[in-house]
């Protein structure tokens, strides 16, 4: 969805829209308060790994539809 007529909330499914991690998927798990507009997103696995990232609001957008549950093997 449009971030910004749309913003994603925490537990939200979400897409990395803009940045060096575009495409990215993951969950968003916390938003900053202190006015920095920066919000946390723990991505999905990716060679067995789940990176977490501190990005821009404005880059992260929420993922439409069905989703596929993450795989946690």
């Amino acid at each position: 969805s449009d971030p910004a007529k749309d913003p994603a909330e925490v537990r939200d499914l979400v897409v990395i829209a803009k940045g060096p991690d575009m495409g990215k998927t993951g969950i968003l798990i916390g938003k900053y308060s202190d006015g920095s507009n920066n919000c946390v997103v723990k991505l999905d696995r990716f060679m067995g790994l789940r990176e977490i990232r501190v990005v821009d609001n404005k880059w992260v957008a929420k993922r439409l539809g069905e989703q596929d549950p993450p795989n946690t093997v």
